[in-house]
């Protein structure tokens, strides 16, 4: 049994200590325990007599550390494990390079711990031989560390919009109502992202560019606007919308009517200054020494003299850029009006792409 199961019942646990004598006819009444020092011999005057109506015996537990020395790898003897395990670092690799450990060969832990670091350990081991890009392991590793508080990375209504409400397309030349999360398509992007599932959400580009002037005159035939969320932050989203909080209709509770939205709103916003203490610091993912909130892009693909092109435009929006520094004032540092700029500049061509 897990011992933070064995603490819940009211048992204590003491180690470094030993049954000197049990006591009772029949059956078990009592045991004199007494500590022992690190040479496993009782210390003197030490003894406890207790109260007791069932003695387990067990022979305990070891790191089965043995291949892993046997490959070369470093080991040093941690008594809180169960003795002797190999060293390695937060990827779960050892001193030497290419050789993963976790489970019971790392320590005598929980079962969920054991499972944890396989984890790790199995991204780690398949981004080192190519089988998972840098960007998506580093996802896949945050995932692993994701902030026990949820917090979203703009304002929770226009998410819960995003992911519950219909959305204007413009495809085979014509504006097309479609349905939430529709259009799921993979991409790969550049690090730190990786590959990328995006879905079609609304934005009011799509929902007017078929109106803006000489736009059906160019031939477009479609005109999407997608969007992609990291994998924890998707997870929370969805089952939010599955639990009722997109409705927009009142409940009534105790005679007052409260808005789902507006209630999860208000819940989520109380929950973070709350917990502010247990928010890891933001770090976001990091290219090139800069931190990362946001990439937009957009793809493009037609003829050109009867030539077939595609084109992709991309702007990666910084915390440290000088546009987010002059909107500081908003939440978190967090906003699109940089990038919007930005784009705005490199469509007129005051600025090189």
């Amino acid at each position: 049994m897990h011992a933070s199961k064995i603490r819940r019942l009211g048992i204590p646990i003491l180690t470094s200590h030993t049954i000197k004598e049990a006591f009772g006819n029949n059956e078990v009444k009592g045991a004199v325990i007494a500590r022992v020092g690190q040479d496993n011999k009782v210390i003197p005057e030490s003894e406890r007599k207790l109260e007791i109506d069932t003695i387990c015996i067990a022979v305990g537990l070891s790191p089965m550390a043995e291949l892993a020395q046997s490959a070369g790898c470093q080991i040093t003897h941690i008594a809180e494990l169960g003795g002797w395990t190999p060293m390695h670092n937060e990827r779960m690799e050892t001193t030497i390079n290419g050789i993963y450990v976790a489970g019971d060969v790392c320590g005598v832990e929980e079962a969920s711990t054991a499972m944890e670091e396989g984890k790790i350990s199995g991204i780690a081991a398949a981004e080192s031989l190519g089988y998972l890009q840098r960007g998506k392991a580093k996802g896949l590793m945050k995932e692993r560390q994701e902030s026990p508080v949820f917090v979203p990375p703009y304002n929770i209504l226009t998410l819960i919009s995003e992911y519950a409400d219909t959305n204007i397309q413009y495809i085979d030349g014509e504006a097309k109502t479609m349905p939430p999360l529709s259009g799921k398509q993979y991409i790969d992007l550049p690090e730190p992202f990786g590959k990328c599932e995006f879905v079609h959400t609304s934005h009011s580009e799509t929902a007017t560019m078929p109106y803006a002037k000489g736009f059906k005159d160019k031939g477009v035939r479609e005109a999407t606007w997608r969007l992609s969320l990291f994998p924890h932050i998707d997870r929370v989203m969805k089952s939010l919308v599955s639990v009722g909080f997109a409705d927009k209709e009142p409940i009534k509770m105790n005679g007052v009517d409260i808005v789902p939205e507006k209630f999860l709103q208000l819940l989520i916003d109380r929950n973070v200054v709350k917990n502010k203490g247990k928010i890891p610091p933001l770090s976001s993912q990091e290219a090139n020494g800069y931190k990362v909130y946001s990439l937009y892009f957009a793809i493009a693909d037609g003829e050109r003299n009867g030539e077939k092109i595609k084109t992709i435009a991309e702007i990666l929006h910084r915390s440290d850029n000088k546009l987010s520094q002059t909107y500081k004032t908003f939440p978190k540092n967090v906003t699109s009006i940089g990038t919007s700029v930005v784009a705005q500049m490199l469509g007129k061509g005051e600025i090189p792409p």
